[in-house]
């Protein structure tokens, strides 16, 4: 049973002039030190940290929340599998409080074009 729906598009170039004006201070408030050091060594790496914005948006609209609702964007991270496809790895607080709302399983979906970044989440639960 779906028990959440969410999506957020994000401007790439935003994020890249927030990157810029307040550089660590910004990336650490928000994004895990392994996704900080993946990005960075990537060419395009405002759509990199732009989708990644975009998921933790995505993630807090399906659970009906959003951002400044207690949960701190670096407890919800993005990591890839083996096969590319993103996936959240969650603080012991978020994974909590999806185990007390029975949700089972969270999917993700990144995708980028023409400036945007785009996150869809559907999560599953009894």
């Amino acid at each position: 049973m779906i028990s959440g729906i969410g999506t957020d598009i994000t401007s790439i170039p935003r994020i890249e002039r927030l990157i810029e004006r307040y550089g660590s201070h910004f990336l650490e408030k928000v994004y895990s030190g392994e996704e900080i050091d993946r990005g960075k060594k990537l060419r395009k790496s405002g759509s990199f940290f732009a989708g990644r914005f975009a998921a933790r948006e995505a993630f807090l609209k399906a659970l009906g929340i959003g951002i400044g609702s207690g949960i701190p964007l670096r407890d919800i991270s993005v990591s890839s599998n083996n096969n590319g496809k993103p996936v959240f790895n969650l603080s012991p607080r978020v994974r909590n409080i999806l185990r007390n709302r029975n949700i089972l399983q969270v999917h993700l979906s990144i995708t980028h074009e023409s400036g945007l970044a785009q996150a869809v989440v559907v999560m599953e639960g009894e």
